[in-house]
């Protein structure tokens, strides 16, 4: 069983504390992690994920856990699905995201791994390949990227946030804030609409 932290819209944390697929309340949320692994060549490392979990791609991420920050929660995550330490790297925070329930936190790392030495965690992860940023968009087009429409901006904004200018990451934080007001106007749109809309299932599964 798995608890997670609960937070308010403003990703304060809350007194209180979930089991995981537990129901939360409209001004509630909780905490996701993302990492997008980039090598010297500009590719990307995307997995596949297990018939399971959708079998469509996604880049690594998962849960940020009870009492757990969302740096070493990406850690974690990448041990458990692909068997790579990378607590030492300099892995870099691009900004959050609010999804809709789940707050996501964004991270960055330049390193080269060796995909043979990848150790699937085969529960979740079906396979890896490093792709380029057109490959993920052609991906990203044929809806075959494990996220809502909404989110698959998230892709695209990481992916433009990571190139090597001196200011990217205050460029990236920039497009964080500005997708997090449209995602805000969006979702405003469809609680009129009285609509339900829970993105965390479709993003994770």
């Amino acid at each position: 069983m798995e608890y997670l932290n609960v937070y308010d819209n403003n990703k304060n944390k809350l007194d209180k504390k979930i089991v995981r697929g537990d129901k939360l309340s409209n001004d509630e949320h909780i905490l996701v992690a993302v990492i997008f692994i980039k090598n010297k060549d500009n590719k990307y490392l995307i997995q596949k994920t297990s018939l399971e979990k959708s079998g469509l791609y996604s880049t690594t991420g998962g849960h940020v856990l009870y009492n757990e920050d969302s740096k070493t929660s990406i850690i974690r995550e990448v041990k458990e699905e692909l068997g790579i330490d990378i607590a030492n790297d300099d892995i870099k925070y691009i900004g959050s995201i609010l999804f809709g329930v789940p707050f996501g936190d964004i991270y960055y790392l330049e390193k080269d791994i060796d995909i043979d030495s990848v150790k699937l965690q085969k529960e979740e992860v079906s396979s890896v390949s490093y792709m380029t940023k057109e490959e993920i968009d052609d991906l990203i087009k044929k809806e075959k990227i494990r996220t809502l429409l909404l989110n698959r901006r998230m892709y695209r904004f990481c992916l433009q946030g990571a190139s090597p200018v001196t200011d990217w990451r205050k460029r990236a934080l920039w497009r964080a804030v500005i997708l997090s007001i449209r995602q805000y106007l969006i979702l405003q749109n469809i609680l009129r609409n009285r609509s339900r809309w829970n993105p965390w299932q479709k993003i994770w599964g």
